[in-house]
């Protein structure tokens, strides 16, 4: 069992998504195309790929996908920098809710250690004290690492500036070394 957030979620086996998976990986030498167009009956290259519609466009659709205000937030990619078809697979699964398959993870109750979605976070863990967002822990995280490493851009700043200041005052009293 793997751990995200040193929460138990049951992983599938790597092999056994990849073989449940197509084989096709984006990065081959068949182009692929706009699902949108091919839907419309018209074969036109895609260029683009939204990593959560797991959808291909072409340079028009995937300007007005972008532009839309329900997808302009989602994340997009040239389509030869996409990831493979199976990695995208194993994120889905990663982010499914174990107990309710038509959802997405979306917190973690601490107090339990457990990842859950919106149904488990109003339902089994109500009475939890610490039910919080993952995206809020991760940003915290983050927050909390900028700031330990400023903190340290400071003292060695500070301490630059000490060895500046002594280097200074040992050269004005000669206590510096020869050249002899």
């Amino acid at each position: 069992m793997a751990t995200l957030f040193n929460a138990k979620i049951p992983v599938t086996d790597i092999d056994e998504v990849r073989s449940s998976t197509t084989p096709e990986v984006r990065s081959s030498t068949t182009p692929e195309l706009c699902e949108p167009c091919f839907s419309d009956c018209k074969e036109v290259t895609a260029v683009v790929y939204c990593l959560d519609c797991d959808e291909t466009f072409c340079v028009v659709c995937g300007h007005y996908h972008k532009k839309s205000k329900i997808s302009k937030d989602l994340k997009f990619f040239n389509l030869g920098a996409a990831p493979p078809a199976h990695v995208v697979q194993l994120m889905k699964e990663l982010t499914t809710c174990p107990n309710h398959q038509s959802e997405d993870v979306v917190y973690i109750c601490v107090d339990e250690d457990q990842l859950c979605c919106n149904q488990l976070a109003n339902t089994s863990h109500r009475q939890c004290r610490r039910v919080e967002k993952i995206d809020k822990c991760l940003k915290y995280d983050i927050v909390k690492e900028i700031s330990c490493a400023l903190e340290q851009k400071q003292h060695n700043q500070h301490q630059q500036r000490a060895l500046s200041q002594h280097w200074k005052e040992a050269h004005n009293h000669g206590w510096g070394y020869s050249s002899n």
